[in-house]
């Protein structure tokens, strides 16, 4: 009796690979009950002690085939229900992806206005500060190199810085990302502090000259001989001012005995 049923069972797994039109728990179903009914064809011609024992194997057999239905049957409830939730949870992913995407195109968008909306206050406030200097700072135009030319004729006191153009290296520009807005301050003696109009382009020509009405005196000398014309380079930042670079001009060489 086991092995015939091995031997059915081997053909019962044979025909459950061939074939994939009927749901495994129906096919498992009708190969088993074709098993245990050559089982009672037999019993039906055999004797009475060996029909006892076979009668008792089949009630086993058949208790555990119910067993087994049952068992398979809950596995194939439960991976339906998983199933089933598998989709759900790949909807609901795929919803969070689209409004992850959203959100984050309102986001990028909104970043974009803000950005926009800065700069435009970084103008705005670059105009009027260069305004209020230009206010605070009236008496101090540039000016023509004409003026200048006929003025050094006229006075021979008059010492003057002029700027031709202006150029921020490529170095600089390569390490901060971008040419920054920027100014000259010119700080020279006891005379009132100069300051260029605010500049954006990494070379830029100029026609800014300052001339320094000087009194020649030992103070004067002295402070030449230790100091010079200080220029610093900035950059507004709102309400503030950094500092990009500076230096002195050296006025020792004028008063030097020929």
């Amino acid at each position: 009796l086991i092995y015939n049923c091995h031997s059915q069972c081997d053909f019962y797994r044979s025909s459950i690979c061939n074939s994939n039109d009927d749901d495994i728990l129906e096919r498992l179903y009708r190969d088993v009950s074709s098993i245990l009914s050559s089982h009672d064809d037999r019993l039906q011609h055999s004797d009475m002690n060996s029909s006892i024992a076979s009668s008792e194997n089949l009630s086993k057999w058949k208790k555990m085939y119910a067993a087994l239905y049952d068992e398979l049957e809950k596995v194939r409830n439960m991976l339906l229900i998983q199933n089933n939730i598998n989709q759900k949870q790949s909807s609901e992913i795929t919803l969070l992806q689209e409004e992850m995407d959203n959100v984050k195109v309102r986001y990028e968008a909104k970043l974009k206005d803000m950005r926009d909306k800065v700069v435009e206050k970084q103008k705005r406030v670059l105009l009027l500060e260069e305004q209020i200097r230009s206010i605070a700072y009236g008496t101090q135009k540039p000016i023509p190199l004409k003026a200048f030319q006929e003025a050094k004729e006229e006075l021979s006191t008059d010492l003057s810085i002029m700027f031709t153009s202006i150029n921020i290296s490529d170095e600089y520009v390569a390490a901060v990302g971008v040419c920054p807005a920027y100014f000259l301050s010119l700080e020279f003696f006891d005379f009132e502090l100069q300051t260029t109009p605010i500049l954006t382009k990494q070379t830029t020509t100029l026609d800014f000259t300052t001339i320094y009405s000087v009194v020649v005196s030992n103070l004067f000398v002295h402070y030449i001989e230790s100091n010079g014309i200080i220029i610093e380079m900035y950059s507004p930042q709102n309400a503030n001012y950094t500092l990009l670079a500076a230096g002195v001009v050296n006025l020792k060489p004028l008063i030097q005995v020929r």
